[in-house]
């Protein structure tokens, strides 16, 4: 097998590597809830969403507009309907209350997810509603490590491919001199038979 079918086989392999790769990355969701919601009191679903890359993920209530989570010295108190399909939910212990699921603030926690279809609902216990001025959102993301880590196999990817394509080259441009090279000596021996 020639230097140059070598070459062009390792230019597509990584050519297919890097866009198959990429494709995947490209396809974990690592932001799988951003929702508008109503702080007044009542439930809050976020339907079904689907978690496709295994990580730490964090559930928060943002805002859009700069404020405290506070109404009339109300703090923000929500209760946790559903357990996300028995994936526990961690809270910090001064960001619980002693009621059951309670929490106070806008953390509401973080869990371990596994890739899945998965709901969660809460309940918002303080009489909030005045926040809606803030545009809050229910955000559910994945940890910073995963981000990092996610990223660092899409550069991996990039490495290898990059590697791969500059051999493919390499290999590529000696067997095409070795074609040229075979072709100047086959035609100098010639021209001196005659």
């Amino acid at each position: 097998m020639s230097a140059t079918r070598v070459g062009l086989g390792l230019l597509v392999a990584a050519g297919v590597v890097f866009c198959g790769g990429k494709r995947w990355v490209e396809t974990r969701t690592l932001r799988v809830v951003n929702i508008p919601i109503s702080l007044a009191r009542g439930a809050v679903s976020t339907g079904t969403f689907v978690i496709n890359a295994h990580g730490f993920y964090s559930i928060n209530i943002v805002r859009a507009e700069p404020g405290n989570l506070a109404c009339n010295g109300v703090a923000l108190t929500t209760r946790r309907i559903t357990s996300l399909d028995g994936l526990p939910v961690y809270r910090q212990p001064e960001e619980q209350s002693a009621a059951a699921n309670v929490t106070i603030g806008s953390f509401l926690g973080t869990f371990e997810g596994k890739p899945g279809r998965h709901d969660l609902a809460i309940e918002i216990l303080s009489d909030t509603g005045c926040l809606r001025s803030l545009r809050p959102r229910l955000y559910i993301t994945a940890s910073g490590d995963d981000f990092y880590r996610w990223n660092q196999r899409y550069e991996s990817l990039c490495s290898i491919s990059f590697l791969a394509s500059l051999l493919g080259v390499v290999l590529i441009v000696s067997g095409a001199y070795g074609a040229i090279q075979r072709r100047s000596d086959a035609n100098s021996n010639f021209s001196i038979l005659k």
